[in-house]
């Protein structure tokens, strides 16, 4: 099993950070982890808010305390302006990674960038090998942020990350980011104090990595509330990685936000493990008055991921 998936979800708290540990089979040699799903909610007594601040990360460290586990940090904000805050009991984050046990390999690249990536901004090179096979780019992080003092409605919220070409040796991962009402109130301008950026992990493996215990199956822009992914054979388990979002209240108009969120709820595998069923799969929105995004503009970008045995 020189491929293993991870798919967890996880509690938050309301210090705005939580640790999960991840352990595999054998010690991971690469990985790279990503947002698989996230739900967040304001305390439903306060109802509805205008939006200041959204964002969240996921950070994988080997662990301390066992060779063959990661220690992920995952770190989250959803607040206004009048120090409303994300509920935590109602809110959570479902964490994907993908990890190598096999021996070490160049042919195969799983790597997670720190850098703060934007439009025209992408990340830092990271060197890959020739004869590309297969590429991709997921969603590890992101930080919306409207500028000034004050909070906004929510028109529109976008978050992607993909990989660029291969370009001497080395890919980086391009993004887009953005946030903004109906009154052009946005995350454009870094200096009024906007911010608006995403991280991102790359995958990516050569012609010359030989036969590979896993699948790799992307649905863009989805927004079908179920997703079903089938298999010829069976496999042995599997994951999806967000690779961006796009929420939109649409043509009627900015509005406020009670609830927030992109990827699927849960994630099953069938009896006869040919069948990955994905529920609540695309992206989100809603306020306290029934007000919903508009489904023909919101949409998931997923990478669905499964390993065989």
């Amino acid at each position: 099993m020189p491929f293993q998936v991870m798919w967890k979800q996880t509690a938050l708290s309301s210090s705005g950070t939580t640790t999960v540990r991840l352990t595999f089979d054998k010690k991971p040699i690469q990985y790279v982890v990503g947002i698989g799903a996230y739900s967040f909610e304001f305390n439903q007594d306060d109802g509805d808010q205008h939006i200041k601040e959204i964002s969240l990360t996921v950070k994988a460290t080997p662990s301390g305390g066992s060779d063959n586990a990661l220690d992920v940090t995952v770190t989250y904000t959803l607040d206004d302006a009048s120090y409303n805050n994300l509920d935590p009991d109602s809110s959570s984050v479902t964490i994907a990674a993908l990890a190598w046990l096999g021996t070490n390999s160049d042919q195969i690249v799983l790597q997670n960038s720190g850098d703060l990536i934007s439009q025209g901004n992408p990340s830092s090179p990271i060197g890959v090998p020739g004869s590309e096979a297969y590429k991709a780019a997921v969603l590890s992080g992101f930080d919306l942020k409207y500028g000034g003092q004050d909070d906004e409605h929510l028109l529109d919220l976008k978050t992607e990350v993909y990989p660029g070409s291969v370009s001497a040796g080395a890919i980086q991962i391009l993004g887009d980011a953005y946030m903004e009402d109906s009154s052009k109130n946005n995350t454009g301008d870094a200096s009024s104090g906007a911010v608006a950026w995403v991280n991102g992990g790359l995958i990516y493996y050569s012609t010359k990595a030989g036969t590979l215990n896993v699948d790799f199956q992307s649905f863009p822009q989805n927004n079908k509330s179920d997703l079903t992914v089938t298999y010829d054979t069976a496999i042995s388990d599997a994951t999806v990685f967000l690779m961006g979002e796009r929420v939109s209240y649409g043509s009627g108009g900015d509005n406020h936000v009670y609830r927030l969120g992109a990827g699927p709820s849960t994630l099953t595998i069938s009896d006869d493990k040919k069948t990955v069923t994905l529920t609540d799969a695309s992206a989100s929105v809603q306020d306290a008055s029934d007000h919903h995004q508009d489904g023909s503009q919101s949409y998931a970008n997923l990478l669905v991921v499964a390993t065989y045995a």
